[in-house]
């Protein structure tokens, strides 16, 4: 059922603007996420580009992984009472930019640098 329609059918505005608000959040948290997840999952294509880069091992490469996964982990309590004292929204945009700019610096990193011969 549409806003429009839900207003025609007598809801109440503020009920109409409260469903209308629930779902622009949801759609914000659900772009957030996939944002989030892309930038998660893209680790996994630059663990290879890392490790022939910088000539690292497996075991590197498994310890690099851990340090991320470790502290996605421990971040979840502290950013879960931030969003509490400063909002969901804000706390969501401002982690999900974090997050793709650090992946972004790591990848730019990667390519271009000191280390790298051919650049």
């Amino acid at each position: 059922m549409s806003v429009a329609t839900e207003a025609a059918s007598g809801a109440s505005a503020d009920t109409v603007a409260i469903k209308a608000d629930e779902r622009r959040a949801i759609g914000v948290a659900s772009g957030a996420h996939a944002l989030h997840d892309g930038y998660t999952d893209l680790i996994y294509v630059m663990l290879p580009l890392w490790q022939a880069e910088f000539g690292i091992g497996f075991a590197a490469l498994g310890l690099l992984r851990t340090c991320y996964s470790g502290t996605m982990a421990s971040l979840q309590i502290p950013s879960a009472l931030l969003s509490e004292r400063l909002g969901i929204p804000l706390v969501l945009a401002v982690g999900t930019a974090l997050s793709a700019s650090a992946i972004w610096s790591q990848a730019a990193a990667s390519v271009s640098g000191p280390w790298c011969s051919h650049c």
